[in-house]
């Protein structure tokens, strides 16, 4: 076992160089196992959505929350899109701010500099107290994930509103006196990782290093096929973003997971795991770190054998994660809430309650079935639920309520965030010529403003749930093979597995219809089919 010191860190240069060189979200339920994984795997467009604030914004912008500060670590990150032409105002970050762009073109700009751009694959790192602004270009949207790092007493601090004028002014190379830096991947020195701490080859880049108050430091990291790291943990926690080829990454005890162009890896502090390309292809990534006193930057372990490596090659497809005991209830009350079975609705409602749902997650199910299953069934749903509430009292049960919803600000650009949404979901921009929206555009602008903006914009329940209750919803109703299938995909994409697809279709055919959970399962075998 090999620790490096944050203490060495900072006395290098190259501070992430050397961590790496050797010199010195989703979490995921395996319900075959009771294994939790703590590291979670980020994609755009798939976590519940914000509108910026009026006052710290020109334009429409959407945030997205992908991890908190988890101690010791006071790293968070968020992705940020910003609709053509809108922008942050001047503000600065007490502990610096680090963006790495996923999308579009950035245009940033350092008080009394010039303004540059910034494009997908780059960082820009704003060390701590530098007035600075950022956002899209008049042409197009963007999205960069944004870090920062949380201490009692430090945050962001916000000014002026960015002129029109300022906006437009004409872009050009950083001077030499600038303290906000852009850097874009083979721009700078690399090292080779240590061969004790590396199977294959891994170059590192450094970008930055720790700034005072901040403790964050970064690198770029380009591994060659079938290249990975040994086997470690971190201090302080560790942040990736894939900014080409796929990212293989493995916490000990969990599973093979798959990053690409544009996801963020977070994984807390302490957790054993691997990172490294795949066989068929090339992979960089970016990493951030803290170097935190007292505290070991990475503690590297065994490299990761061949038979391991090769187990990921078919782990993914074969690794059996089932639905948890949470999500088997939610697919029971959705399904019999669609079917309008309001006795065997009420059993699950009180197997729901049980097995953890609060009251207010039932509530917010039952409210987004409305537009999958009509207004009839919804209400049926909820009137059934208030029974099963009241029932509950008499007997001295004292649910959880949970917290409130948080609906859509008011003012909130409805289309520009259903359209992000709907495109999050699909993966690829909602297509209009020759379907249904172009026909009717007022459904269209129906789905968009009410659907996947005021319904999938309220909080309570993520992507993933809405996901998984629609599908569990249309399974259990005749004549929507069609939404179905497209619903099947979407599911896919925000994180429902193939094995926790199965297990809802064998509940629709076990416990709900036998002949809907057949038809359920051949759609099934389409969408995998054509996934493959």
């Amino acid at each position: 076992m090999r620790i490096i010191t944050c203490a060495a860190l900072l006395c290098c240069t190259f501070s992430a160089a050397f961590l790496y060189a050797g010199g010195g979200s989703e979490k995921q339920e395996a319900a075959h196992s009771g294994f939790t994984e703590r590291q979670i795997i980020a994609r755009q467009g798939l976590q519940p959505i914000t509108v910026g604030a009026e006052e710290n914004f020109t334009g429409t912008v959407f945030v997205e929350n992908l991890f908190p500060p988890e101690a010791p670590s006071a790293v968070y990150g968020a992705y940020v899109t910003f609709q053509p032409g809108a922008r942050t105002s001047w503000h600065t970050h007490d502990t610096g701010q680090t963006l790495i762009v996923t999308s579009g073109v950035c245009w940033t700009q350092e008080r009394g500099g010039v303004k540059q751009e910034a494009r997908p694959g780059d960082v820009v790192r704003c060390p701590p107290g530098v007035p600075h602004w950022h956002g899209a270009s008049p042409d197009g949207a963007m999205t960069h994930a944004a870090f920062g790092e949380r201490l009692p007493g430090l945050g962001v601090r916000w000014h002026e509103k960015v002129s029109g004028a300022e906006y437009m002014s004409p872009a050009g190379p950083s001077g030499s006196r600038a303290r906000q830096i852009i850097t874009r991947p083979g721009s700078g020195a690399q090292t080779q990782g240590a061969p004790g701490n590396f199977t294959g080859r891994a170059m590192v880049e450094n970008i930055f290093s720790p700034t005072s108050p901040a403790a964050m430091y970064g690198a770029f990291v380009s591994f060659d096929p079938g290249a990975r790291t040994a086997w470690h943990s971190h201090g302080s926690g560790q942040t990736l973003v894939v900014l080409s080829g796929i990212c293989w990454t493995q916490e000990q005890g969990g599973q093979v997971h798959e990053a690409r162009t544009g996801e963020v890896i977070r994984c807390p502090a302490g957790v054993l795991h691997w990172h490294g390309a795949s066989p068929d292809g090339a992979m960089t990534h970016a990493v951030l770190g803290e170097a935190l006193p007292d505290l070991p930057a990475v503690v590297w372990r065994e490299k990761v054998s061949g038979a391991e490596y090769q187990a990921a090659v078919y782990g993914a497809a074969d690794y059996k994660q089932g639905l948890s005991g949470r999500q088997r209830a939610a697919v029971a009350i959705s399904a019999y809430t669609a079917r309008g079975e309001l006795d065997k609705l009420s059993a699950a409602l009180n197997a729901g309650l049980d097995a953890g749902l609060t009251v207010n997650e039932i509530k917010e199910e039952l409210i987004h079935l409305y537009a999958y299953t009509g207004f009839p069934r919804s209400l049926n749903g909820l009137i059934t639920f208030m029974g099963v509430m009241e029932d509950r009292r008499s007997r001295g049960i004292a649910d959880e309520v949970g917290p409130e919803a948080v609906p859509l600000p008011a003012g909130a650009d409805k289309e520009a965030f259903g359209r992000y949404v709907r495109d999050g979901l699909s993966g690829r921009p909602f297509p209009t010529a020759g379907t249904y929206a172009e026909f009717a555009p007022a459904i269209n602008t129906f789905l968009k403003e009410h659907l996947f903006a005021d319904i999938f914009a309220r909080s309570i329940l993520d992507y993933r749930t809405r996901e998984l209750i629609t599908v569990s919803a249309l399974s259990s109703l005749e004549g929507t093979q069609g939404q179905l299938r497209g619903h099947m995909g979407l599911a896919m994409n925000t994180g429902v597995t193939e094995t926790q697809l199965r297990e809802l279709v064998s509940i629709i055919r076990r416990d709900v219809d036998r002949r809907q959970g057949r038809a359920a399962a051949e759609v099934l075998e389409q969408v995998l089919a054509a996934r493959n």
